[in-house]
């Protein structure tokens, strides 16, 4: 279960409190259970909830990063051992200053026994609620919720290497339609340019995630280790001037020599990844 905020009983708000004591509190005296659920009111109020459901931090692949993640468990923690942790305090105060209050009206025949009740049953649910919002309590849902992001990136991660080779098998016919355009007579630059353009983004984008999940989500792609990364680097640094040249790489007047000649380096870049995707 994902962790959530708890709603604040109604039976621990000082206004709940003053509205049901009446005539009791002339016989009782001061208690100081109301003190004691205002200080409580205010440390629920303090704590910054948000930074604890990670559960519903919008979750995007794209922009995904192990270390922005940490980031996110690292607040959750500190927020769970700051004001949490405050507000678990105040709650332990008000079940030890509630139970003396229950046991002082039972001592008092004059004070019904309904009132007695009533302030057991506030001892008893500030303690459930100290309890349900421990350190040791809300980490493991914390954990949960942290733990089933990885594994939604580890799943998608799963699925890159056949993304990525899905593109590699498609590249040798890719190759050999520009190979026979680029001899063509006469050379269509613009037909050269677009199939160029749409085959060396295809790798790109493939071979960059690939990048991306090892380097910045942490989190392994099968068939790829993290010795490998420096050559993926160095493959996705060749291939990036060719897949980001939507508008042509080739200038209309390109020799067939130059485009071949471009068309070689690709394919031994193309060659690189294959081998290391293999």
């Amino acid at each position: 279960m994902p962790f959530l905020r708890p709603q604040y009983p109604q039976i621990l708000k000082k206004s709940d409190w003053d509205s049901k004591k009446g005539t009791v509190a002339k016989i009782a005296g001061r208690t100081g259970v109301g003190e004691a659920m205002a200080v409580c009111e205010r440390a629920y109020t303090d704590v910054k909830w948000e930074e604890l459901e990670l559960s519903k931090i919008p979750f995007n692949i794209r922009n995904f990063t192990k270390a922005g993640w940490d980031r996110e468990l690292q607040q959750a923690k500190d927020q769970a051992t700051g004001n949490l942790r405050k507000l678990v305090e105040s709650l332990y105060k008000l079940r030890d200053v509630a139970t003396k209050t229950a046991e002082k009206f039972g001592r008092t025949a004059l004070i019904p026994r309904s009132s007695t009740e009533h302030a057991k049953s506030i001892a008893k649910t500030a303690d459930e609620l100290g309890v349900r919002l421990n350190t040791n309590s809300v980490g493991t849902p914390i954990m949960e919720d942290y733990n089933a992001v990885l594994a939604k990136v580890a799943t998608i991660a799963a699925g890159v290497p056949n993304t990525l080779r899905t593109a590699l098998g498609k590249m040798p016919s890719e190759l050999a339609d520009l190979k026979r355009m680029a001899v063509a007579t006469p050379l269509n630059v613009g037909a050269i340019n677009s199939k160029f353009y749409t085959a060396a983004r295809d790798l790109s984008q493939n071979s960059v995630n690939v990048q991306k999940f090892i380097e910045e989500r942490g989190v392994p792609v099968p068939g790829f280790t993290v010795n490998e990364l420096p050559q993926l680097k160095m493959i996705n640094q060749a291939l990036t001037p060719w897949a980001n040249t939507q508008g042509g790489f080739f200038e209309n007047n390109a020799k067939p020599d130059e485009v071949k000649r471009e068309l070689d380096a690709f394919e031994r870049v193309y060659n690189q990844l294959r081998a290391l995707a293999n």
